[in-house]
């Protein structure tokens, strides 16, 4: 099989080219078909050199077998953490993912190996300047958090707490795209419109924000509110994105407190919302307790179980506005929460018309 009639295109190497990431085509004995420039300022070696040498010679020894193994027996795409060595036989550690090229039979044609370094003290030449900060970022926070290579919105790197918090390896993340892991976005139009709002909201905020369910591979999917950074390159087109995650589980364990109580709350409604008082007890009203028309507008929000921002929303008031009236609200009743004031509305039998 003459690998050079099989690999040597020039729109394939052009298309390489236009990817920051170090990019090799293997043939099926391993052998480097094709490298883009980044490969080659990278390895230090010119690509005439890389055609001569087996995708696990360009590695450490000592890892040189487990390269061979995982490749060969890559039927999708695969990744994980490798240590380069450079013409200088500089060692340089690589996080990558290699994927089969399909054949016309059951082997492979070769196989796409697409690598980043995980070392950002490289002086690559094409190096995204947001590569030293995201490193510190995945270095020194508590939380999840992943680098995206952009546009393909694939994992880069992520840091030990996404390991720990969701249960899957390095080699799982890395190269596959994000989307994957996030539950209910399996299908295409759903993720196509995720995508999109993402994008529209990177162009007019300059950053992405919103409640998603991310797998565990051993548990539930677990709430988190996503909040993703882009970074651009000096020619205005997106180079990477970090994206962290921060868990909520406890957030919806209280907003589902709230629902039980709202729906305790609307089944006093006779009582809350206005009808005759009980003679045994007297009913009270929150104008009657001093609250503003506002307060009080608020207040059956509140009791409804909507959020500040959907109070917001409801009232054209912002958010801050709606936060600093409930303080009052709060403040008055002598009330730390929303679960105790919901709680208050239906012990004291408050009637918040």
């Amino acid at each position: 099989m003459n690998s050079v009639s099989i690999y040597e295109n020039e729109t394939l190497l052009e298309l390489m080219d236009c990817v920051d990431e170090l990019v090799l085509v293997i043939d099926p004995e391993l052998r480097v078909a094709m490298a883009n420039r980044c490969a080659t300022a990278f390895s230090g070696y010119s690509e005439g050199e890389l055609a001569t040498k087996r995708l696990p010679m360009l590695v450490e020894a000592g890892e040189r077998r487990r390269m061979e193994r995982l490749v060969r027996g890559s039927k999708e795409r695969r990744g994980g953490e490798v240590a380069f060595l450079t013409r200088s036989r500089k060692k340089v550690r690589v996080s990558f993912s290699v994927s089969p090229l399909a054949g016309s039979g059951e082997a492979p044609r070769g196989y796409l190996f697409v690598g980043r370094l995980a070392n950002s003290a490289y002086p690559s030449p094409f190096a995204d300047p947001s590569i030293d900060l995201a490193d510190r970022i995945l270095a020194g926070i508590p939380d999840p958090a992943f680098v995206l290579s952009c546009p393909s919105r694939t994992i880069c790197d992520c840091n030990e707490a996404a390991i720990s918090v969701f249960g899957f390896e390095r080699g799982e993340f890395v190269g596959r795209p994000l989307i994957a892991y996030l539950a209910g976005m399996e299908e295409s139009d759903r993720d196509d419109a995720m995508l999109r709002r993402a994008d529209e909201t990177y162009a007019r905020i300059g950053f992405f924000h919103e409640r998603m369910y991310f797998i565990r591979k051993n548990g539930s999917p677990l709430p988190c509110d996503c909040f993703s950074i882009p970074f651009f390159k000096d020619d205005g087109s997106l180079a990477s994105k970090i994206v962290i995650f921060f868990d909520r589980s406890r957030e919806e364990k209280r907003e589902r407190t709230i629902a039980n109580l709202v729906e305790y709350v609307k089944s006093l409604a006779p009582e809350i919302l206005g009808s005759a008082p009980s003679a045994s007890r007297r009913v009270e009203r929150l104008s009657e307790l001093g609250f503003t028309p506002r307060q009080i507008e608020i207040t059956r929000l509140v009791a409804q179980g909507l959020s500040s921002k959907e109070i917001g929303f409801r009232l054209g008031i912002a958010v801050p506005t709606v936060k600093s009236h409930l303080f009052m609200i709060f403040r008055k009743l002598h009330v730390g929460s929303r679960i105790e004031f919901i709680r208050l509305l239906a012990e004291e039998r408050i009637n918040i018309s």
